[in-house]
């Protein structure tokens, strides 16, 4: 009885799951992506990926770091951060996941101990 019982409510679950419809309203998204589209064109820095390249204890080492990364990747930017003790070279502006997927064996062939970090990265 208890096993006829579980199943007809199983069934029951099932039934009224599939019933379900979701009907998604579209028509307001091409006004929202024009309004996105808009608000990027006003900012500078969006949230974003960069690939932190190395650190060091030492300005010096990290700004040579940066001329060579230019020698090889010229049309990436790079950029030194200091956070006490250490300056990082975070090179890249890459807005999605795509963007830094595209560019990760190119970079990480010259840069094999190369790993992403979030950050806020230009836009221009």
């Amino acid at each position: 009885m208890k096993k006829i019982l579980f199943f007809v409510i199983i069934i029951f679950i099932v039934i009224s799951a599939k019933s379900q419809v979701v009907k998604m309203n579209t028509g307001n998204f091409d006004g929202l992506s024009a309004k996105y589209d808009q608000y990027m064109k006003t900012v500078e820095e969006a949230p974003g990926y960069r690939f932190q390249v190395m650190y060091s204890a030492t300005r010096e080492e990290t700004n040579a770091a940066k001329t060579k990364f230019y020698q090889n990747f010229p049309n990436i930017r790079a950029y030194v951060d200091y956070e006490q003790p250490y300056y990082k070279l975070r090179v890249g502006d890459f807005r999605n996941k795509l963007q830094l997927t595209k560019n990760f064996v190119k970079i990480t062939s010259v840069y094999p101990s190369a790993f992403t970090v979030r950050d806020d990265v230009k836009i221009r």
